[in-house]
């Protein structure tokens, strides 16, 4: 074991955003190996089972792919853009109560 950090998934909700966010990020050794649909679609079940929130959402740049691959995955469907951080245009995806696996 080397103490190399993968990666970190959760929920933020700064009190400015439009909701609570799955978010993850990896480092880029660890990308394409599923370790973000397992570690997300964990937090989806500890958000729901454990945490008591409803409704999720996941904000991603357009030209992120990889990220719209996962929340696929579990379920998610795309919503409106939204502004975030003084962006424009970022995706809001929502993870619907019932898609959790």
């Amino acid at each position: 074991m080397t103490g190399q950090l993968v990666g970190r998934a959760g929920i933020l909700h700064p009190h400015d955003w439009p909701g609570p966010e799955l978010a993850y990020a990896l480092d880029e050794p660890f990308w394409g190996q599923g370790l973000a649909t397992e570690a997300c679609r964990e937090v989806l079940r500890w958000a729901r089972a454990e945490a008591g929130f409803g409704e999720l959402v996941s904000f991603i740049y357009p030209q992120n792919n990889a990220s719209k691959g996962v929340v696929r995955k579990l379920g998610a469907v795309r919503g409106d853009d939204v502004t975030l951080l003084g962006i424009d245009g970022i995706e809001c995806w929502h993870h619907p109560v019932v898609a959790i696996g």
